[in-house]
């Protein structure tokens, strides 16, 4: 794992990683699989989870991964936190992006933080 700068602002210091998880060809059997956990792991998680769910083909029939927008940022948490969900450990995911994220506009965090 590659140390990745992570932007922190005053306003909005908690996150630092959006995760993109892309289904491998097992995805579907390692979901149906995992499913009841990885709700149950999210649940004891959900203090460091500012949004999490499912990526949808563009017909929005069939799930292909997840997207997950965490609230730390320590790379290795970040990792930690993947690497310890059902699915992970089902070999759901085929590709994981780690990317550092600052949220600086939007509904979401209430506005901007300029």
């Amino acid at each position: 794992m590659s140390k990745q700068a992570v932007p922190v602002h005053e306003k909005y210091p908690g996150t630092g990683f959006v995760i993109l998880c892309l289904d491998g060809p097992n995805g579907e059997q390692a979901r149906a699989v995992a499913t009841a956990d990885h709700l149950k792991y999210i649940e004891t998680v959900m203090h460091e989870v500012n949004v999490a769910g499912p990526l949808y083909d563009p017909a929005g029939m069939r799930v292909i991964g997840s997207l997950y927008i965490l609230a730390t940022t320590n790379e290795a948490r970040a990792h930690e936190l993947i690497e310890n969900d059902p699915y992970y450990q089902a070999g759901a995911f085929g590709e994981i992006r780690y990317q550092p994220f600052l949220p600086a506009a939007g509904r979401y965090i209430g506005g901007k933080i300029w």
